[in-house]
Order: C-alpha cells, then structure tokens, then sequence
C-alpha cells in the first residue's frame, strides 16, 4: 500500500536520513511522474485503536485557552469562543454506505475562516481520487451516487470542468485513455496539506502547523520495509483513509507522513520546522 516503485533508496540507513535524503531531492528537482491512469467507474501493519463515537474532537491545553476559556484555531492559532468543527478526513470522502459506521472520524477545532477556505477544494479533491486509478469499492460507491449526483447540481458544470480540465489523453495498447495528475492540481494537494496540519493538531505535535510549513507530493519512491516498521500507523477507516507519521527533529524536518486515500493514492508529506521556499509543483 504504502510504496511506488519509480525510485529505490537503500535500506541500510536510518529513517532519518532516507527522509533528509529525500528532502534534498524535493528542493533540487521534480520528476512529474505522477500521473494515474483514469478509470471511470461504470453502472502485517499495527494500527490504532478506534474509539466508537463518530465524531471526536481534540481540542489542546494551553494559556490562551485556560484564560478565556476561547480555543485554539488548529490551522492559524487563532483563539476562539466558539470555533466550528472541521474534518481532519473530509467527510465528502466517505460513501453512503459508512454512514451507520462507528469508526472515529477526528475533528479539530477551527476559526470559520480556516473552515470555510477549503470547501471548494474537498470536492475536487474527492473527484481526482475517484477517477485516478482502478476503482475500489469505495470509490466506485462514490462516483455512483455522490460524484455524479454532484454534476447535476446548481456548480455541477463548474465541477465537472475543473475535472475534465485535469485529465490528459494518453494512447495505451488498448487505446486511448486518459491520466490525472494529483500533484499537479494545486486544490488536491492543498487538501493534502490540510490532513496533515489537522493530524498534527490531533497527535498534539506542536503548535498549529501553517500551510508554508508542509511539504507534500504523491509518493514516487519505493519505501523500505524496515522504515515502515519504524512508523506509526493508524486508519480511520482503511477503506477511506489510512496513514503512518514519524518524528525526526531532523536537517529541518519535524516530521514525515505517508496518507493513503480511498486505498489507492499515496501521498507523502514532510513538516518542515520553518517555512521554506520549496520547488512549485506547477
């Protein structure tokens, strides 16, 4: 699940150096190779305990709350008396069928601000990943009813333009196809970073994490077991999301993450401990 066998780097280092290696490779170049096949869907790792109410909050101590009694914006810092609940997994990834599920699904607290700048990213985002790749359950589930359903409503010729417009044609021995680019749709990996800076609130990681800190691309790199084995995993669901972090304190990095969605598109992240100016994927 969690590897992609374009790039091998060798297994007799630690984790901390594949990571900075790999970071010396994020600031000097980019592959692009990327892209996922489209499929229009037609009519021994340790994880976590799972906590059995839907939707769990984490809320962190600190000064600013102890004194107002005003918690803390997750994504800016922003103290707040009453602060909305975000979705760390946006809910739009998840299909019908989970509805009656008592598998957790973390919120964290948010400024309205910080709630609202990405609804019309997590559309998009959902829609790429249903499309990138051979279908799975879940994703087929989500292209029968809310992918599709989506495209006849009031946005939905907006939405499916913005798809469309990601989708590059491609001659394959069977004929004509067409491929997707994650990591080249500025709103899917926006959403990417977006997990991760609501994972580390969750996780308790540290202050609020800033978008300018977090560093993410589709995994391109063929990841070591005895790293996998150094990570910590867990899933909320691992038909939807499923994912493993390491700390490093390391050449910059604070932390690394692998965030696999819908069982099929991986994602890798780095937290960085200052904002960088990094390589634009575009």
């Amino acid at each position: 699940m969690f590897s992609a066998p374009l790039l091998s780097i060798r297994s007799d280092i630690g984790l901390d150096s594949w990571c900075t290696a790999l970071h010396k490779i994020v600031v000097t170049a980019h592959t692009g190779a990327d892209g996922v096949l489209t499929n229009m869907p037609q009519s021994g790792r340790q994880h976590s305990s799972r906590a059995t109410k839907k939707d769990v909050e984490c809320v962190p101590s600190g000064d600013v709350q102890a004194r107002s009694g005003a918690k803390v914006c997750a994504y800016c810092g922003k103290a707040v008396r009453k602060p909305t609940k975000d979705h760390v997994i946006p809910r739009c990834l998840y299909p019908s069928s989970k509805a009656g599920s008592t598998i957790q699904r973390l919120t964290v607290p948010a400024c309205e601000e910080c709630n609202n700048s990405w609804s019309d990213d997590e559309p998009q985002f959902r829609n790429m990943l249903v499309v990138a790749g051979e279908p799975t359950r879940s994703a087929r589930e989500l292209w029968e009813t809310t992918v599709r359903g989506s495209f006849r409503k009031r946005d939905g010729r907006k939405r499916l333009m913005d798809l469309l417009r990601q989708m590059k044609p491609v001659q394959t021995p069977e004929g004509e196809r067409h491929m997707v680019y994650p990591g080249q749709d500025a709103r899917v990996m926006r959403v990417v970073r977006k997990v991760v800076r609501g994972l580390c609130h969750y996780h308790g990681l540290g202050p609020p994490v800033s978008d300018g800190r977090v560093w993410a691309d589709v995994l391109k790199y063929m990841v070591p077991p005895e790293f996998l084995k150094q990570m910590d995993f867990h899933d909320r669901d691992p038909h939807v999301f499923e994912y493993g972090y390491a700390l490093l304190q390391e050449a910059g990095i604070e932390s690394c993450w692998l965030l696999t969605f819908l069982e099929r598109r991986t994602f890798f992240a780095l937290v960085l401990m200052e904002e960088r100016e990094l390589p634009d994927r575009q």
